[in-house]
């Protein structure tokens, strides 16, 4: 910085690079999808350096809240039992860009930001103590962005000291040597020990599932009060695996100690990126019959249906750790994730650093954007399959090929979904999970038909056409016309019947149902027998935005339910429209429609340009 400053000084023209200010400011911007991803970039670390033991220790303060008081993680620190940095490696992780492995080299670790711009994304202080042969004689050194700002902290230095003795005496690694990162100053983490746990263990455990199944990392979690010696929370990450290939596993009930699905395929490809030849390993995987319990059941409302459900989509993994979870295909062509057919199966993509430039791998390690253009552009394209592959192989064939070979095992796996579902037994072998919680959208059907009963009751609203069918329809033909409603926009026959006898035995008058729309349509409505099913529109930004929403609701449940609201709210905001849209007639309609195509346009360019937070 130094440098920069007196060239400034010679040169009245000459600019630094990079402003300290704006850049401290972006690095505390840089999204990171929960504190967990953030965390795991100290986990990335400690990987890179041979740690086998990793500890998530937090310490939680009293704070006000707007009507009680309660507790919130204050400080937080991970540490491990890896090698260890001198002095100069310290400094150097530090500094945002800081990484000196070379690019042959097979570390998780990919430009050097992780350290220093994970941890700044989350608090306004991090400390970092690294020791080599022992822990009296360890380094420190530190960034603290409030000095950055101001213009006191220009450079990364490194002094000899200990670490604190209250982390230490909280930690059960055995430490020759090791390192500890300890966030403080913590202002964009509002949530408690237990809810960040809870995403720990399913984030964190998906993301690392591999290097804990085979036993070679164990991750502990532990949370304490103030200075209170015991902990409220202790226990050990399970590995999550979206295959559920593994055992055991953090997946609820029988499942966690054995398999829930079967291999259904596996598949080596080699490709030549930037002149090595480095392999793709694409594996699949599928539910046993046992999973999807009887007939007639449904199994989605299992809490390890719950469970897979958050699971869905394609695991992108980079030397062992997931990068992604990509959710592209499930938008564009396997009927979104309100499909039930798409939590029962899994496919894993994995693959070494040197495929980088071949997936697109950005700094954060949570995209994979070639990749993910490839499934969207191919679920996408109005092609042939034929005609789709000779225009691809012309332009980036390599990576459309992979997400060809992963889109076509797809579409069989389903087919075969929907066989194994008219394969299950009559009576249950005792196993059958039957927790069932509530969705966000049942909440919000149901909701909304109790409004328009008690509109009804209270002379607010007079009775439609709609409303006169429903209370004139049998139940049979109800559960016939809604289950064609949803055959319509994907869902397998039994399972289309089974969501129907639902939805009539509950009284709703509202139906929620994910489909593929075009544009800037938010929803579309139909009538089925007097209950409106309501398609929502995944290629809308909107659909993104409310998964976000309940995305956020089950990761901070404990916060105030703000973001349950918002979700709630917002889908009943849709079925209200929904209703208006039903309720109109002929150049009204068409006016109406009209309307909510315009603000449908509104609202996407709000949510794409950001003016919205879409990551929750």
């Amino acid at each position: 910085m130094a440098a920069d400053m007196s060239t400034h000084d010679d040169n009245p023209s000459s600019r630094p690079i990079f402003k300290t200010h704006g850049s401290i400011v972006a690095a505390r911007d840089s999204r990171y999808r929960h504190p967990s991803n953030a965390i795991a970039e100290l986990i990335d670390n400690a990987i890179d350096a041979t740690a086998r033991r990793v500890e998530l220790i937090v310490r939680e303060h009293e704070v006000q809240l707007p009507t009680r008081k309660g507790y919130r993680i204050h400080e937080l620190a991970v540490i491990d039992n890896g090698t260890g940095m001198d002095a100069e490696t310290l400094a150097e992780a530090l500094c945002f860009g800081g990484r000196t492995v070379g690019p042959g080299v097979r570390k998780i670790g990919k430009y050097g930001f992780g350290l220093p711009t994970s941890s700044v994304s989350q608090c306004k202080r991090v400390d970092v103590w690294s020791w080599q042969q022992g822990i009296e004689v360890a380094q420190h050194a530190y960034l603290d962005t409030d000095e950055i700002q101001e213009g006191a902290q220009l450079e990364v230095t490194t002094d000899q000291q200990p670490p604190p003795g209250v982390w230490i005496s909280r930690s059960r690694i055995v430490r020759p040597a090791g390192t500890l990162v300890l966030w403080s100053k913590i202002d964009r983490i509002t949530m408690r020990a237990e809810t960040i746990f809870k995403h720990v263990e399913e984030e964190i455990g998906r993301i690392y599932r591999h290097h804990i199944s085979s036993g070679d990392l164990r991750i502990r979690m532990a949370a304490f009060r103030d200075e209170n010696d015991e902990p409220r929370e202790d226990t050990e990450v399970r590995p999550n695996d979206p295959l559920y290939l593994m055992a055991p596993s953090s997946t609820p009930g029988k499942w966690g100690e054995e398999p829930m699905f079967t291999l259904y395929h596996e598949e080596t490809k080699q490709f030549t990126v930037n002149g090595r030849t480095e392999t793709v390993d694409i594996r699949y995987s599928i539910a046993k019959i046992d999973a999807l319990g009887i007939l007639g059941s449904y199994p989605g409302n299992t809490n390890y249906g719950a469970h897979a459900r958050r699971n869905m989509g394609v695991s992108v993994v980079r030397e062992n750790r997931e990068v992604v979870l990509d959710d592209n295909l499930l938008n564009t062509e396997a009927g979104g994730h309100g499909l039930p057919q798409n939590r029962w199966w899994g496919c894993e993509v994995k693959f070494g650093s040197g495929c980088d430039d071949l997936f697109g791998i950005d700094h954060n390690k949570q995209m994979t954007s070639n990749f993910s253009r490839a499934l969207k552009e191919l679920g996408e394209s109005s092609l042939s399959d034929t005609e789709d592959r000779d225009e691809i192989d012309a332009n980036e064939g390599d990576i459309y090929d992979v997400a060809e070979h992963v889109r076509r095992t797809v579409r069989s796996m389903m087919r075969d979904i929907g066989k194994r579902f008219s394969q299950r037994p009559a009576t249950s072998n005792g196993s059958q999970d039957t927790q069932t919680p509530v969705t966000l959208e049942q909440k919000a059907e149901s909701l909304a038909t109790e409004a328009t009963v008690e509109g009804f009751a209270n002379q607010e609203t007079g009775k439609t056409e709609t409303d006169i069918t429903f209370e004139q329809t049998t139940a049979d033909k109800k559960i016939s016309e809604i289950a064609e409603q949803l055959t319509l926009v994907g869902y397998p026959a039994e399972q289309a019947r089974l969501e129907a006898e639902a939805t009539v035995k509950s009284g709703y008058r509202y139906k929620l149902v994910n489909a593929s729309l075009n544009a800037f349509t938010v929803f579309n409505v139909s009538n089925a027998s007097g209950v409106l099913v309501v398609q929502l529109n995944i290629n809308h930004p909107i659909y993104q935005f409310l998964e976000a929403l309940k995305q956020s609701a089950n990761a901070n449940e404990d916060v105030d339910g703000d973001e349950e609201r918002a979700a709630i709210g917002l889908l009943i905001m849709i079925l209200a429209l929904a209703r208006m849209d039903d309720e109109s007639q002929g150049e009204e309609r068409r006016r109406f429609q009209d309307t909510c195509y315009k603000w449908g346009r509104v609202m996407a360019k709000i949510i794409d340009e950001g003016t919205i937070n879409v990551d929750g």
